[in-house]
């Protein structure tokens, strides 16, 4: 599995994230205080200078309605 962070399926995900993000009518700023954290921490996600362990990945996704399963679907099919 590649964890680069410049990987397709790293790029897919974060492009996922943000889509999300925008759909919700969020801004990085409201997320991450949504999340209890800075607004560089979504920053840095989306522009690829960090990844996201599956415990925050789940956590952004709810927190912008979205199912894990749904989207652990989506992902699967990335690998």
């Amino acid at each position: 599995m590649d964890h680069d962070l410049y990987s397709a399926p790293q790029q897919k995900m974060r492009l996922l994230l943000k889509r999300a993000r925008i759909r919700k009518g969020q801004t990085q700023k409201s997320l991450a205080a949504e999340l209890g954290e800075h607004q560089s921490f979504i920053s840095k996600y989306e522009r690829g200078e960090r990844t996201l362990n599956s415990t925050e990945w789940i956590e952004i996704l709810l927190t912008l309605g979205g199912d894990p399963m749904k989207v652990s679907k989506i992902i699967s099919e990335m690998f």
